[in-house]
């Protein structure tokens, strides 16, 4: 997904607000949503008819866009803050099996020497409940 590129499409569109708004009379009900277009008179409505949740959801999508691109960042940058731990977790150790290294294959047991960082561990706190 290129974020980069929602977000310049987001930037481009008019600033907004978009509204939804009733036109039109009981016996031809519409919708149209304002703020939306650049016309050549300066008009700026978007017409959408007799269907409202296509006219919501258009309008909703200047904030809602720009909220979620800003929440997939958020939200990729805790994974990668948390790739970094992971990529880390081997060198930590367990303080209730005699020090022994959380690493799920158990291909890097601990050496004479190594530092680690005493932490429960998953299993010994689950056996514990």
């Amino acid at each position: 997904m290129d974020l980069d590129a929602i977000e310049q499409r987001a930037n481009a569109a008019t600033q907004g607000p978009w509204t939804l708004e009733r036109v039109g009379d009981w016996h031809e009900p519409g919708w149209m949503i304002d703020g939306i277009v650049r016309g050549p008179k300066g008009d700026n409505t978007l017409n959408v008819d007799g269907d409202k949740a296509l006219g919501e959801f258009i309008a909703h999508a200047r904030t809602d866009v720009p909220a979620l691109v800003a929440r997939v960042r958020e939200l990729e940058e805790e994974r990668d803050q948390i790739k970094v731990y992971l990529d880390h977790a081997r060198d930590i150790a367990c303080d209730h099996c005699s020090g022994s290294r959380v690493d799920p294959d158990n291909t890097h047991p601990p050496e004479e020497g190594d530092e680690a960082v005493l932490v429960p561990c998953p299993v010994c706190t689950k056996e514990e409940k």
